[in-house]
């Protein structure tokens, strides 16, 4: 008998999308799957629209309250009837063969995690703009084992723009639900950002072996609304935090290299947090803070020219060009600009 996979889809007030998430699964090539709906105390019509589908293998699960992901995803696992768990937003989809591709990839290579590469497209939009793996710049071109070294070298953030980081800890991946629970595996409920990339990793440091196939079946849409509930501060705030709950893990000990890998992210979270707090200063008009913050963090000069040289660049290749257009040379193969 196949596999049975259950689908984890923690939902709060997600009206307009919780439709088209469930569709894509009840729309699988692959038909030996569970919904698990978590309505997170929502207060728009999603869990009237999550109950209004006449399937038996769907259930839906109404929390009392908004008790944030992590415990909604808890949850559904401990629901699940299935052998795999296989994670989606309530505002994403899946392609039609996602299940079974990734379910396929997991028993040919014994993995206890399988992801694949996530389509982006922004909220709106009728085609994706871009790939996890394009904008991370993860050079993968067939399944491969991600250990935990490079799962947290992948988590390191572009010195100009915190949104740019596009980490293995954005993957939705098919897991071994018995590997979850023989392990105690879960998500840690007090965390608001970071959930998914401290399970993924504590399931690296439990030697679950974690697979990527770079093909896209998962659709991973941007919402603006989702994107401002997180300040660049408060982000940085929380990945320090993990990262320093990691570190003091004793079984990092043994793994030399692992610890140095977290150590380094530490120090860019940390620098990164000190060049945010500097710019919210400025914007309050707190100048005291503002100097505070660069006496402390003489590396911040540094962030505020990179910042400086990237807002100002668009203008200064309009100055160039304007001067090249209105030169009396002309560009040839013997003659070019600097």
């Amino acid at each position: 008998m196949s596999s049975k996979i259950s689908v984890i889809i923690p939902a709060y007030n997600c009206e307009q999308y919780v439709d088209r998430a469930i569709e894509s699964v009840l729309d699988q090539t692959y038909s030996n799957f569970e919904i698990i709906v978590i309505d997170d105390g929502s207060y728009d019509n999603t869990y009237q629209i999550a109950t209004s589908y006449n399937d038996s293998r769907l259930k839906v699960i109404k929390n009392p309250k908004n008790l944030g992901v992590s415990i909604s995803r808890n949850r559904g696992i401990e629901e699940a009837s299935g052998s795999w768990i296989s994670l989606l937003d309530a505002d994403d989809w899946y392609s039609r063969t996602r299940l079974e591709k990734l379910l396929q990839a997991a028993q040919k290579h014994k993995a206890h995690l399988v992801a694949d590469d996530l389509y982006l497209i922004n909220d709106g939009d009728r085609n994706p703009w871009s790939t996890l793996l394009i904008e991370g710049k993860h050079h993968i071109v067939s399944p491969k084992a991600i250990d935990a070294v490079q799962f947290v070298e992948s988590d390191r953030l572009n010195p100009i723009n915190l949104g740019s980081n596009w980490s293995f800890g954005y993957i939705k991946p098919l897991i071994d639900r018995k590997f979850l629970l023989d392990r105690k595996i879960k998500y840690r409920e007090n965390l608001k950002v970071g959930e998914d990339f401290t399970l993924y990793l504590e399931c690296l440091l439990q030697q679950g072996k974690l697979l990527f196939v770079p093909q896209s079946y998962y659709f991973y849409r941007l919402r603006q609304s989702s994107l401002s509930d997180r300040t660049p501060t408060a982000y940085l705030q929380e990945s320090c935090t993990i990262a320093r709950q990691f570190i003091a893990n004793k079984a990092l000990k043994n793994n030399p290299q692992l610890l140095q890998a977290i150590e380094k992210n530490l120090v860019l979270f940390e620098e990164r947090l000190s060049y945010y707090r500097f710019i919210e200063s400025c914007k309050s008009k707190k100048m005291l803070d503002s100097i505070k913050e660069i006496i402390l963090n003489p590396y911040l000069s540094k962030d505020v020219i990179l910042k400086l040289l990237a807002i100002l660049k668009p203008k200064i290749n309009f100055i160039l060009t304007k001067k090249k257009s209105s030169s009396p040379f002309k560009k040839n193969k013997f003659y070019s600009y600097r």
